[in-house]
């Protein structure tokens, strides 16, 4: 089976702990950190070296690199973001609302759902 591709937008503090997390996964085999993503560019690269994986500062550019990811940023920008990330074939979300607060953190790999990846809701 061919490893989860796993990215997260955001390298703020809980940005961090994800990426942290992901990467002691990735250890064990199963996933691939695919990379992480910031506007502030010093510190995506920062944390991508840390880490051992890529930095982007536009998520687009990910959009086609992964089967999951964590969207780790400003409550106001999750609902765009995740709409990016299903609309390119992301996954499917975990919980849906019509509403657009109702916030999904985290898309579910549609091949990787039987496997029950760090999946976390809010909202």
């Amino acid at each position: 089976m061919n490893k989860l591709r796993i990215g997260v937008i955001g390298t703020g503090h809980l940005g961090v702990f994800h990426v942290k997390m992901y990467s002691a996964i990735k250890k064990k085999g199963g996933i691939a950190l695919v990379g992480v993503c910031d506007v502030q560019k010093d510190r995506a690269k920062e944390v991508s070296k840390k880490y051992h994986t890529k930095y982007f500062t536009d998520y687009h550019d990910m959009l086609d690199k992964v089967d999951a990811v964590s969207i780790v940023v400003p409550t106001n920008l999750h609902y765009k973001i995740t709409k990016d990330f299903l609309e390119a074939g992301c996954g499917r979300p975990r919980r849906t609302s019509p509403s657009p607060r109702a916030v999904v953190f985290s898309c579910i790999p549609v091949r990787a759902v039987a496997s029950a990846p760090i999946i976390r809701t809010i909202g």
